[in-house]
């Protein structure tokens, strides 16, 4: 179904009082799902959809494990260091999320030092 202009013939009209992000969340979740892998670790089976521990504005599909160990994909690392301008301006809650590195859960240190062989 296309999604139109608020009033238009359909999409929005059809959708009332759901806002964009919402419709979007949603489509995200779907989306996700299709996919049988954990988008995290990539090696256990999805089953959970939910938002992204660094306050990014996106779902990924989770294992059970990647949930336990509270481990976001290392991309969305690199992508919120990069949004605030850097290593040093990063909040200190965000030194306890966790990711999935070549085969093992890594502690943020790990992720910075990936990091930083990136530049």
């Amino acid at each position: 179904m296309p999604i139109t202009a608020k009033g238009g013939e359909d999409g929005l009209a059809r959708l009332g009082s759901y806002c964009l992000s919402c419709v979007a969340s949603r489509l995200a979740a779907q989306i996700a799902m299709q996919t049988p892998l954990c988008e995290v670790c990539k090696k256990r089976e999805a089953v959970v959809v939910g938002s992204c521990t660094l306050a990014q504005a996106i779902s990924h599909a989770y294992c059970q494990e990647c949930i336990k160990q509270r481990a976001d994909p290392i991309w969305c690392f690199f992508a919120v260091i990069d949004g605030v301008g850097g290593l040093n301006h990063l909040a200190d809650w965000c030194r306890s999320v966790r990711s999935y590195y070549c085969g093992e859960y890594i502690k943020f240190g790990t992720v910075k030092d990936i990091y930083l062989q990136l530049d």
